[in-house]
């Protein structure tokens, strides 16, 4: 945990909160009442759609609250490291870099019965604490976490929910196991889990053993896509399809490079593969141990080394100028809570062929996308959907919703329920 900064030997509150809370208690409730301040926190340095998530969160929790005529003021916490751009979802909310600071026990104690729990004692020898610089985000009534990976155990100064995407490690065999208690440990000190699929709700339920009361399952939120995404476009050059991953172990790419290999060597497929994502074009160099053997594949055969075009990772504006040009998208995960990118697609009027597993099932089915379909486990399967979709592309695309439905069904019609969830633990 020191990684994450050298230990605090103790925890600031400011010198005069006592006197103020002693002075507060003497007051008339309109005379200090205010606006609810909640912190949505991004607990590790998070890119890709769970840095997207994050941030439509917070919008929707802050507008939710302004339909139901109880505004709330949302502040966006994260570490450093990020780019401004990377922030185009959050509009105008405010943000907040921080850093995770460790405190010991006895720390902990004093600064819990600073923060007003005379009764708590620490079950751990020592605790994480966010350090924004300003008060520890102790300005906030409520801290909302998104995902359970914090480093370590957070010192619960404030009401927590936490928003849970999925239990890969159920699975994937990917981390130590005491991590994964760790993780399971922080979800069940929360006062709400919050999941957006049936299928990390059970998760949850069973591999977690949440108290079900505590688990809520919400509306999927995906950024809107439709007002800023370029409509499909005539290709020119090489025809291509594209392939958006990174070299997560879930991502399925052993199955999916030998589906290539078949797709071009035995069925005579035509279009190039555009592989884009972050750090994706480390895959063919090995640079895992789980990608080892799939280098070599790829070298191995000339048609995967002239059709697989490996571009790394794009910024959005050039992702979705390549996805526009694409015949579909390709999402190959084995998997996890479903992805943002066959939305994205949608929002570009592009198809997509998919794994098919139980979130992504839930995410056609929320947005009506009516995806393409492909086993995770039988190469050669895979390859003859691959050469389906070359042939089908262009009539798939009148099976995509129109914009109006998709923009609904992607975030206006649930930030009013995100709002009642939240205020439930206010």
């Amino acid at each position: 945990m020191t990684q994450h900064g050298r230990p605090l030997k103790d925890i600031g509150v400011p010198p005069d909160a006592a006197s103020r809370l002693r002075e507060s208690e003497r007051l008339p409730a309109k005379m200090y009442s205010r606006r609810k301040r909640i912190a949505v926190i991004l607990p590790a340095a998070y890119r890709g759609g769970t840095l997207r998530g994050a941030q439509l969160l917070a919008r929707a929790i802050n507008d939710g609250s302004e339909r139901a005529g109880e505004d709330a003021d949302v502040l966006f916490a994260h570490l450093d490291g990020y780019e401004e751009n990377e922030f185009s979802d959050l509009g105008p909310l405010a943000r907040r870099p921080f850093a995770w600071r460790e405190i010991d026990a006895q720390a902990a104690r004093r600064a819990m019965r600073f923060a007003g729990d005379d009764s708590w004692q620490p079950s751990h020898g020592a605790y994480l604490i966010p350090d924004d610089g300003v008060d520890h985000l102790q300005g906030c009534d409520l801290w909302l976490l998104v995902s359970d990976r914090a480093p370590g155990p957070l010192l619960p100064m404030k009401p927590q929910i936490m928003m849970v995407y999925d239990y890969l490690q159920r699975y994937v065999p990917f981390m130590p196991e005491d991590t994964s208690l760790g993780y399971i440990q922080a979800a069940r000190a929360a006062k709400r889990v919050l999941v957006t699929t049936k299928f990390t709700e059970q998760d949850a339920l069973q591999f977690a053993g949440l108290d079900p009361s505590r688990v809520i399952k919400m509306p999927m939120l995906a950024p809107d896509f439709t007002g800023h995404a370029p409509r499909a476009c005539v290709q020119t050059g090489e025809a291509y399809f594209l392939w958006p991953t990174n070299p997560a172990l879930h991502k399925n790419h052993d199955v999916a490079v030998r589906a290539l290999q078949q797709y071009y060597e035995r069925l005579g497929g035509t279009l190039a593969c555009c592989v884009s994502g972050v750090d994706s074009a480390s895959i063919p160099k090995g640079k895992f141990p789980h990608h080892a053997d799939l280098a070599k594949r790829i070298r191995s055969s000339a048609l995967l080394r002239e059709k697989i075009h490996w571009l790394g990772e794009l910024d959005d504006e050039a992702y979705r100028a390549k996805l526009a040009g694409a015949a579909f998208l390709w999402h190959t995960s084995r998997v996890d809570n479903g992805s943002f990118s066959v939305i994205e697609a949608a929002g570009c009027g592009v198809p997509s062929l998919s794994s098919d597993y139980g979130p992504m099932r839930e995410i056609d089915g929320q947005f009506s996308l009516n995806l393409a379909w492909m086993p995770r486990d039988d190469a050669a399967a895979v390859a003859r959907q691959l050469k389906k979709m070359e042939d089908e592309h262009v009539q798939r695309r009148r099976l995509l919703p129109d914009r109006t439905t998709l923009s609904h069904r992607c975030y206006g019609d649930h930030v009013d329920t995100y709002w009642r969830v939240v205020r439930q633990c206010l």
